[in-house]
């Protein structure tokens, strides 16, 4: 598994872990918990569209956009980092 791929698993599973279930985890960012075990043990990492509100349901300083899916460059737009991106 590349590096990325560990980060993302890892992120989310903490993100999960910081719930008392996958199931309270689930009801926080309004997606079913058939969804959150799909992510973790099918696709191993979120989808992009949930990761914003992972980041808000967890409020924990290691479950952040870049950790949830680091193979996404579109974060920095989204953060206010315009710099970051190339022309």
């Amino acid at each position: 598994m590349d590096t990325n791929a560990e980060l993302a698993l890892q992120t989310l599973e903490l993100a999960v872990s910081l719930c008392k279930t996958k199931a309270e985890f689930a009801r926080r960012i309004r997606r079913s918990p058939q969804e959150v075990w799909n992510w973790v043990h099918r696709d191993r990492r979120a989808p992009v569209d949930a990761c914003p509100f992972i980041v808000a349901a967890c409020k924990h300083p290691e479950v952040t956009l870049e950790g949830l899916r680091p193979d996404y460059q579109g974060w920095a737009l989204v953060i206010g980092r315009n710099h970051a991106i190339a022309d």
